[in-house]
């Protein structure tokens, strides 16, 4: 375990080299963005709870159709909906039943999972996080960890759509059985504040995923996290507020729209 951090962080930091054109941080401090993803599901109830007790500001990129296939989802999800301090964003409307390189391989249909999604939950922002990808998309700057996203991830850009990868990840560690520890984890974001390999210096994205507040024990971790982030002064922000994403893109979907293209097909034509 000891080597672990150190590895992910030089892996994480290797990833990051690859983007293009990085943009400095041009406050003072750290800003960290906690995302969530694969909800709504019963263990989303916990982040519920620590968002109650901590106006704690969250973006969750949610799943359409976990949202309507239970009373639970769609109550969590307007719960969601109607807090300030909770961002939804696009996680498409599949996931991609976890089928990811069929899914992949068909980016017009990507392309309509996730305008499918918006539509379903009448998404207000054009935030989108691929299902099991690691790519990014913000206001002309890219990362691409697979190639088989680039053509749907490309296509969703030029709709104006702001995608979403993570600089770390709260993992699950298969030879201890259990999550990193919040210390482990901020010993990671220490590692990329120092050697500037965030995708954005200065500017951290956190991937957690709902399940892991099954865990009694995560969830005292995440506790620990969240005190000693503030302890330090670090800002805690939703995506909306990342550098770039506010930035005025050509709404290419609204014009289709109104233009009366049949989207899919439209799309399908132009891959």
């Amino acid at each position: 375990m000891k080597y672990l951090i150190p590895v992910i962080a030089f892996l994480v930091c290797l990833q990051s080299s690859r983007a293009q054109s990085p943009v400095s941080d041009t406050g003072t401090g750290v800003t960290v963005y906690l995302t969530f993803d694969d909800g709504p599901v019963k263990t989303s109830w916990h982040l519920v709870d620590l968002i109650r007790a901590d106006s704690l500001p969250v973006t969750v990129f949610l799943v359409g159709r976990y949202v309507f296939s239970s009373s639970t989802g769609m109550s969590i999800f307007r719960y969601y909906r109607d807090n300030p301090v909770v961002e939804i964003a696009n996680h498409s409307y599949s996931h991609a039943r976890n089928k990811y390189k069929k899914y992949y391989a068909k980016p017009g249909q990507v392309v309509s999972d996730i305008l499918k999604n918006e539509d379903s939950l009448h998404l207000r922002e054009k935030i989108v996080r691929l299902p099991g990808r690691n790519t990014w998309r913000i206001n002309g700057r890219q990362r691409t960890d697979l190639t088989d996203t680039r053509l749907a991830a490309d296509s969703l850009m030029k709709l104006g759509y702001r995608i979403f990868g993570w600089d770390a990840e709260w993992r699950y560690d298969t030879a201890s059985q259990s999550y990193l520890t919040a210390r482990q984890l901020i010993s990671v974001m220490d590692f990329l504040v120092r050697h500037h390999c965030s995708f954005t210096p200065g500017h951290i994205v956190i991937l957690c995923h709902d399940t892991m507040l099954g865990d009694e024990w995560a969830r005292q971790q995440m506790g620990l996290f969240i005190t000693e982030i503030r302890a330090r002064n670090w800002k805690m922000k939703t995506l909306r507020d990342y550098p770039g994403c506010r930035d005025s893109q050509p709404d290419l979907l609204e014009t289709l729209r109104v233009n009366n293209f049949f989207l899919p097909k439209f799309l399908l034509q132009h891959l």
